[in-house]
């Protein structure tokens, strides 16, 4: 099963993924895996909480319930599979 996002979402979803271009990657947020780092903030991150932030930007996802430094990579494909790995509608 396959759901498709529509055009808007996919706009929503690059643009706050764009905005984020230059940002530095959050190398501390390997040892946050075991210690406790928000990943709500938005000055660093890693691929796995950048994607989950830009797919609740783009209301693809629900705001998520995760403790704070549990968006890891499993995390991400486990919830982007959960939703059938979203496609944008082209109609």
């Amino acid at each position: 099963m396959t759901n498709s996002v529509t055009n808007l979402q996919a706009d929503v979803f690059y643009r706050f993924l764009f905005a984020q271009v230059g940002k530095p990657y959050d190398y501390e947020a390997i040892w946050a895996f075991a210690f406790a780092r928000n990943w709500r903030e938005t000055d660093s991150w890693i691929c796995s909480e950048l994607q989950a932030a830009a797919a609740e930007a783009a209301s693809i996802v629900p705001k998520l319930y995760m403790a704070a430094n549990k968006i890891t990579p499993v995390t991400a494909a486990m919830i982007f599979s959960a939703i059938g790995g979203a496609g944008i509608d082209q109609s």
